[in-house]
């Protein structure tokens, strides 16, 4: 089976909903008189949660939990598009395969949700990613029954069953893989023996486990006592997760059965591994001689899988999953998609996208300022598509009502912030008044400025206050061509240069006489003359170039100082000493568009 890449959408959304009432209620009226008053007021509150309330798309991406009541665990599963009443299927609809996923065991962070960067890669492919949290590892508190092996296997297949179930919703029949790291290959090998024709295809990542005594030898002689000399952050215990793994460790049977052929399978091994004899410099470390080759265990899954494809990683070692080739390209993430049969000119697609269904459920799962907002009404947001697609107009609508009433509380509540930040406060401020939902640059690093004053250490907090304000305003050049401007008559005056003097000389070149200045303003002349014996005045300013650049700057700076701007574009309109002055400052450098009056 190939699969082909797979476009998806990105959307955006709003929320309707319902409260408790004693009297009869209007749904309609209940409806439209939704109060965006209690949203902001509530989204307003607290800056910090404001700030955050989409991190979790960020940093799970498209990757939906829940508990499965019956499983007694958590799944984890590629978004999909919502249900009427909100439930979210495992399988999107447009799924061309499924994958499952088994994590290792042992320490704290072995979790089902480990592989859901992976998912997120996958989904553009037209692959659902499916994973769990295996028996007391991660929410799955485990029970002493799947503890025993024949339990533990008939746990998994009823988890298998539950995702083909699901799967087989989308109206077709899609071919189920699977995958595990560490501890779940042996998960995998114990399951497609007892279970052959339920899956397509396996990887094993980093096989580990008492399969070949290499592997129990290396494990209790050398992987245990050097675990302080192990890389990355260190390892935090899950006693009862590796207290359970070895209680079944003994009770596999895959081993000890002749050799499996019914399912190919494909096999990734880090040339270093430490939990593999192949690691001489951890053993060396320890102080432990190591009797054993790591061609040996690799020899005996080679006869044990005759079809299998096995890759092993030059210099890696368990953790193999940020591991490239001379390409560059992730070996993981490759042999994913050769077992999926992937072509190699469908392994670009786009970026991962989200419906905008996808994205409330998302949001009501990981923001709890949104699900606050939202409350009870998020059942009844999926009745329509008008209604799904309001969602997140208002919420957005909300959000932005509410960082409006952050920054007028902010000189209140945080002085010495906006003192620090007073440009960036001011531009930010300015920008809300455009009901513009979305944040420029500038006011996403005032947001995260923010959100460091309010929440980091003293020595974050510092550096804030006294590192200079990045919407600073720069020094501003008031462009060429409005000072080199030619003399030209109109249907209504005549233009020409802004200063006095420069006119003066375009007016000359064209015969002009009768020259008159008089006062008209604070450093503006009125012109009078004429020119082939029609009669012109004008304004003028009564600067130099030099003093023109000057006096622009200082404009620049006290439009900023009283917000007497707009952006995009920062136009600044400011009252000075009697003259209006207008002008843009095009990215925040040249000056454009000058004008001024009295």
């Amino acid at each position: 089976m190939k699969l082909n890449s797979l476009t998806l959408s990105v959307g955006f959304f709003l929320v309707v909903g319902f409260s408790a009432l004693s009297a009869p209620i209007d749904c309609k009226k209940m409806i439209s008189g939704l109060s965006p008053l209690r949203a902001q007021r509530d989204l307003s509150r607290d800056p910090v949660a404001l700030i955050t309330a989409e991190d979790g798309l960020i940093k799970s991406g498209p990757i939906f939990k829940r508990w499965d009541e019956e499983l007694q665990t958590s799944i984890y599963t590629t978004i999909a598009e919502p249900k009427k009443d909100g439930t979210v299927p495992w399988v999107f609809k447009d799924a061309k395969a499924v994958l499952i996923f088994f994590h290792g065991s042992g320490t704290a962070k072995a979790s089902g949700k480990n592989f859901a960067e992976n998912q997120n890669i996958l989904r553009p492919f037209g692959v659902a990613g499916v994973s769990l949290d295996l028996p007391f590892h991660g929410d799955n508190k485990g029970s002493e029954k799947l503890k025993n092996m024949d339990q533990f296997m008939d746990w998994i297949n009823q988890f298998v069953i539950k995702v083909r179930k699901e799967s087989d919703q989308t109206g077709k029949k899609i071919p189920l893989y699977m995958m595990g790291h560490s501890f779940g290959p042996s998960v995998i090998q114990e399951y497609v023996e007892r279970y052959p024709k339920e899956i397509t295809d396996f990887l094993l990542m980093s096989p580990a486990g008492d399969f070949h005594p290499a592997l129990k030898y290396t494990y209790e002689k050398i992987t245990t006592p050097g675990e302080k000399y192990l890389e990355g952050d260190p390892v935090i215990e899950n006693a009862a997760g590796g207290e359970w793994a070895g209680s079944l460790e003994g009770q596999f049977t895959w081993h000890k059965k002749g050799a499996f052929d019914k399912i190919p399978g494909r096999m990734l091994i880090g040339e270093k591994d430490e939990w593999w004899p192949g690691n001489k410099e951890l053993a060396a470390k320890v102080g432990v001689a190591q009797p054993f080759e790591f061609e040996q265990p690799l020899k005996y899954l080679e006869k044990k899988y005759p079809k299998m494809r096995i890759t092993t990683i030059p210099g890696v070692g368990h953790m193999l999953f940020e591991a490239q080739d001379a390409k560059g390209e992730n070996f993981v993430r490759k042999s994913i998609l050769d077992m999926l049969g992937v072509p190699d000119k469908d392994r670009n697609p786009p970026g991962v996208g989200i419906t905008p269904g996808e994205k409330i459920a998302l949001l009501y799962q990981t923001s709890p300022l949104f699900r606050d907002w939202l409350g009870n009404r998020y059942v009844h947001t999926f009745s329509n598509p008008k209604r799904v697609e309001g969602v997140l107009k208002d919420w957005e609508k909300s959000k932005l009502d509410a960082w409006r009433q952050v920054l007028e509380r902010m000189p209140g509540e945080f002085p010495d912030f906006v003192r620090a930040r007073g440009f960036s406060v001011a531009s930010a401020t300015a920008r809300t008044k455009l009901n513009d939902p979305s944040l420029d640059g500038a006011g996403a690093k005032l947001q995260q400025d923010l959100l460091i004053y309010l929440t980091g250490d003293n020595k974050q907090k510092s550096e804030i206050l006294t590192k200079k304000d990045p919407e600073t305003p720069k020094t501003v050049r008031v462009q060429q061509a409005l000072l080199d401007k030619g003399w030209a008559p109109t249907k209504s005056g005549a233009t020409g240069p802004l200063i006095r003097e420069l006119f003066e000389k375009k007016i000359t070149e064209k015969g002009a006489t009768n020259i008159q200045a008089s006062p008209a303003g604070h450093r503006v002349i009125k012109l009078s003359y004429e020119v082939e014996g029609t009669k012109f005045e004008n304004l003028l300013l009564d600067y130099t170039e030099a003093e023109l650049q000057t006096k622009v700057n200082e404009l620049y700076i006290k439009a900023f100082e009283n917000n007497n701007f707009n952006p995009p574009g920062d136009i600044i309109e400011v009252l000075d000493e009697g003259v209006r002055w207008k002008f843009s400052a095009k990215d925040k450098s040249t000056v454009t568009n000058l004008q001024f009056g009295l």
